[in-house]
């Protein structure tokens, strides 16, 4: 028992001891180790070069002083801007009058704030950051370049001072001798040799001030010679879009005749419009320059021949109208009428009185005349209604319609519309009547001559005449008209005849036309029961 404990004791203070030397070693080896660590930290921290990984616009100065870093400032970079040249390029040909030598812009570097920059990292701040920064730069290089701020080229952070009056001075040279404002596609008719000329247009090149400042001073940071594209810093503008159709549409005009028209609205002045002569280009040779005109293979100009066509009316041969001369004139007697219809015949008959019509234009009795009402001035008459006699107010304004009839066929004008009575009339020939009555019959008729023509209409109490007055440019031409009952009908109970009225023209005493049917021709007459 005893034996036992006393080999447990020596075992335990066995323990002990091998403890304690490994106490005693490991504060040794901690202590040791501190030391080392306190060394390396004091070593570092107290480094007075610049720490690696630190680069000078892709050089590497770590290691160096700054009297190291001020005397390459002053020596090697110095002798690289007596050798940096910036050139420039535009569409891909060098721009042999443009070159910019970088001493030129009187470069200075700021050697104080290069060398602060340079050692900076790991030599300022606390403890902690430096060690980080120095960390840092172990795992990342950290290069700083010369023109570190060009993307906000009036910043103070600059290393670099440069003279800005005598970079202006070389941007406004540059864009004098390369910027160019778009010149669009030329279109010039020569009349005389009857042929068009398309001169193709030429690029525009704008450039951005702003940019190629910026890119001066990035070149100008190489330390050698550079190449500037003048197209990145630009904008190429194009001539517009040559349009064959486009064109086809401008230079293709109709010949048109001389003609008259109204000065304005009143309708109180005639002037003359002159002719204008016709031309055509073939719109084949036009897709042909649109095809090549935007490209390499552009002609100095294209040479598109005009096809000339004259009006068939070059000249009216008027200063002015005139209504001197009768062209057609018709006259039916109303001596027998009651006073209240000679009123409405002569009251008509002045409101057309005067009326001008310009070649081309159409007559309407019922829009000029409009309605026969009380309101108007016209009395009550005997009118046609439905077969039966009946009092209207305007009664006899048929006549007037009938008496213009017979001066529009005399004179040969065109009748565009006209309408029978529905029974005989007695103050003119079965066939030769034209019925008016407001929105269901008008009689209407265009100038068709070359030159205006008024209406003249007078009455005397017991004549009503009308003529057509102009120039007469057919004096030997006469128009005879005839008359014939073609059929007899009953439709409804009630009995109809049917006439067709014919035309007859002689020119010079020569019949050229003989009995021949014209438009709105045909009469059909209601007869009254016996």
């Amino acid at each position: 028992m005893n034996d036992n404990y006393t080999s447990d004791m020596h075992a335990i203070r066995r323990y002990k001891a091998q403890r304690k030397k490994i106490i005693v070693w490991f504060s040794t080896f901690f202590a040791v180790a501190v030391f080392f660590v306190m060394l390396l930290f004091i070593f570092t921290l107290s480094y007075d070069r610049i720490y690696a990984g630190v680069y000078l616009d892709g050089i590497d100065v770590s290691g160096m002083t700054k009297q190291d870093v001020e005397n390459m400032i002053n020596s090697k970079y110095d002798e690289m801007l007596d050798n940096a040249y910036i050139r420039f390029t535009s569409g891909g040909r060098l721009e042999e009058n443009i070159v910019i030598n970088v001493k030129e812009l009187s470069i200075e570097y700021k050697t104080q704030e290069i060398v602060d920059a340079l050692f900076t990292p790991g030599h300022e701040g606390s403890v902690l950051k430096r060690f980080k920064d120095i960390l840092n730069l172990s795992s990342e290089d950290l290069n700083i370049p010369l023109f570190n701020n060009i993307d906000n080229i009036d910043a103070d952070n600059k290393l670099i001072a440069f003279n800005d009056a005598i970079l202006e001075e070389k941007i406004n040279e540059i864009i004098n001798n390369t910027s160019s404002s778009v010149k669009e596609h030329n279109i010039i008719k020569d009349d005389e040799a009857g042929v068009l000329k398309i001169i193709p247009g030429k690029q525009g090149l704008e450039i951005d001030r702003a940019e190629l400042k910026k890119a001066i001073l990035k070149a100008a940071g190489q330390m050698d010679t550079e190449y500037i594209e003048l197209d990145k810093v630009s904008t190429v503008n194009n001539p517009g879009r040559f349009d064959a159709n486009q064109i086809h549409d401008l230079y293709n005009i109709k010949p048109q005749n001389a003609s008259y028209k109204w000065e304005d609205s009143t309708r109180r002045n005639i002037i003359i419009t002159p002719a204008v002569r016709g031309e055509a280009i073939d719109i084949l040779d036009l897709s042909a320059v649109e095809q090549t005109i935007d490209t390499q293979d552009a002609k100095d100009v294209y040479i598109i021949p005009i096809k000339f066509k004259d009006p068939d009316i070059i000249d009216v041969g008027l200063t002015e109208p005139t209504f001197n001369e009768t062209i057609g004139k018709g006259s039916t007697s109303y001596s027998s009428s009651s006073s209240a219809r000679k009123h409405n015949i002569q009251l008509a008959a002045s409101t057309i009185n005067g009326y001008i019509l310009l070649p081309g234009e159409t007559f309407s009795f019922n829009t000029y005349v409009g309605d026969t009402t009380k309101d108007k001035g016209y009395m009550e008459g005997i009118s046609f209604e439905n077969g039966e006699n009946v009092v209207t107010y305007g009664g006899g304004v048929c006549q007037v319609s009938t008496t213009l009839y017979h001066a529009l066929l005399d004179g040969g004008l065109e009748v565009v519309k006209r309408y029978s009575h529905s029974m005989k009339v007695g103050y003119t020939k079965d066939g030769m009547d034209a019925a008016v009555a407001y929105g269901v019959k008008d009689i209407e008729f265009r100038n068709n001559f070359d030159a205006p023509i008024k209406i003249v209409a007078t009455t005397n109490g017991k004549t009503i005449t009308f003529e057509i007055k102009g120039i007469n440019r057919n004096k030997t031409t006469k128009y005879s008209y005839k008359t014939d009952k073609i059929s007899d009908f009953t439709d409804g109970g009630k009995n109809y005849q049917k006439y067709e009225t014919f035309r007859t023209v002689t020119v010079d005493g020569k019949v050229i036309e003989k009995d021949k049917s014209f438009k709105n021709n045909i009469s059909i007459y209601l007869i009254p029961k016996k």
